[in-house]
C-alpha cells in the first residue's frame, strides 16, 4: 500500500531502491516538474492526495538539489510544508547539487531549508572530485539507521557497542572500505575556504559558458542554468535532420575526432547537449576553444546537409 513520490526528473536509482525494498516500481509516483525541472507542488498535492483517495499510503517524497540533467534545485521549503502536513518521510537527493552546501551564498539561496529534511544524501566523487567512490547519507535523527537495521540475536560476535564508530550495525552493508577517508582527507588539506572556492570557480565556469551559449547565433539555451550543467541546442536551417539528431551528430564528432568528450541528455523530451563543468582546472580559454570546436563542426554538417 506503499507509494513514493519523487518528479519526473528523478535519477534512474528510485527504481533500483523500489525493486530493492521490495515497493516495486508500480509504486513510484512521478510529480510534474516545470520547463527547468523543478518539482511542481501543485502537482504533488494533487498526486498525494489522489493516491489516499485510491487507498494508498504515501510514505516518502524524493526531492533533488541538482537534477542528472538539468542541475535543478527543487523548491525545498514548498516541499517539506507538505510532508510535514501529511507525515511523509522528506529526502533530499543532494548527490550531484549538494556540494552547494559549501558555498556560504549559493547554500543560503538553494539549501537553506535542508534542515526540514528526513535525509540527504551527497556524493563528494561529483563536485569536489574526490575519487569514486565517496557517497555519504545523513539523516535528521541519529538513532534512525540503528532503529531500521535492528539485529536482534546473532551479531554478538562482531558488533560492540562500545565502539561509535561501527556502521556495521546501522547498515545493510558490514565490511566496506573507509572511503570517508578520502574525503576528510581532502576537507583538512584545503579547509572550508578550499571547500567553497571550488564551487566557486565551477558555477563561475558554468556562467561563463551559459553566456558563451546566449552570445552566439547558432546556439540557444534549452532551460535556464541553476547548477554546474548547460543544457543547450542548435538553430539549424535545414529540414533534412531534426534537432534532436543533429545534437547527437555533433556530439558524436567531437567524441571521433577526440576534440571532446560530452553528453547529451533530455529536456522537455528532446535531445540537447548537456556540459557540465565539474573540473576546476578547466580554464575559460578551455571553453573558448569547446565551443570554437562545436560550432566548427555545426558548420561543417550543415554544408553537408543543404
Amino acid at each position: 500500500k506503499f507509494k513514493v513520490c519523487t518528479s519526473d526528473a528523478f535519477h534512474y536509482s528510485y527504481k533500483n531502491a523500489m525493486n530493492i525494498t521490495g515497493i516495486g516500481n508500480n509504486n513510484l509516483v512521478l510529480v510534474k516538474s516545470d520547463r527547468d525541472g523543478r518539482m511542481l507542488v501543485d502537482d504533488l498535492k494533487i498526486k498525494i492526495n489522489e493516491e489516499k483517495e485510491k487507498g494508498f499510503e504515501p510514505l516518502f517524497i524524493g526531492a533533488t538539489a541538482g537534477t542528472t540533467v538539468q542541475g535543478s534545485f527543487d523548491p525545498i521549503g514548498a516541499i517539506a510544508d507538505i510532508a510535514n502536513e501529511n507525515d511523509i518521510w522528506l529526502h533530499i537527493d543532494g548527490a550531484f547539487g549538494g556540494s552547494f552546501i559549501f558555498h556560504h551564498k549559493l547554500r543560503q539561496r538553494y539549501l537553506s531549508e535542508l534542515y526540514r529534511a528526513d535525509s540527504f544524501s551527497f556524493d563528494a566523487h561529483k563536485m569536489m572530485g574526490v575519487s569514486l567512490i565517496c557517497a555519504m547519507l545523513f539523516f535528521k535523527e541519529k538513532t534512525s539507521l540503528l532503529q531500521a537495521h535492528d539485529h536482534g540475536s546473532g551479531d554478538d560476535y562482531i558488533f560492540r557497542k562500545e565502539n561509535t564508530f561501527d556502521l556495521g550495525p546501522m547498515s545493510i552493508q558490514c565490511g566496506r572500505k573507509v572511503d570517508a577517508l578520502k574525503f576528510f582527507l581532502y576537507w583538512k588539506k584545503v579547509g572550508d575556504k578550499g571547500l567553497e572556492k571550488r564551487v566557486a570557480k565551477l558555477v563561475d565556469l558554468a556562467i561563463y559558458a551559459e553566456k558563451l551559449v546566449e552570445e552566439s547565433e547558432k546556439l540557444y539555451m534549452a532551460c535556464s542554468r541553476e547548477g554546474v550543467s548547460i543544457c543547450f541546442r542548435f538553430k539549424i536551417e535545414t529540414s533534412k535532420i531534426s534537432e534532436e539528431d543533429f545534437c547527437v551528430k555533433i556530439r558524436d564528432v567531437l567524441h571521433q575526432r577526440e576534440l571532446a568528450l560530452v553528453n547529451y541528455g533530455k529536456v522537455e523530451k528532446r535531445h540537447c547537449i548537456r556540459l557540465v563543468i565539474t573540473n576546476p582546472e578547466v580554464k575559460k580559454s578551455d571553453l573558448d576553444q569547446f565551443f570554437q570546436n562545436l560550432l566548427n563542426i555545426e558548420n561543417e554538417l550543415e554544408r553537408e546537409l543543404c
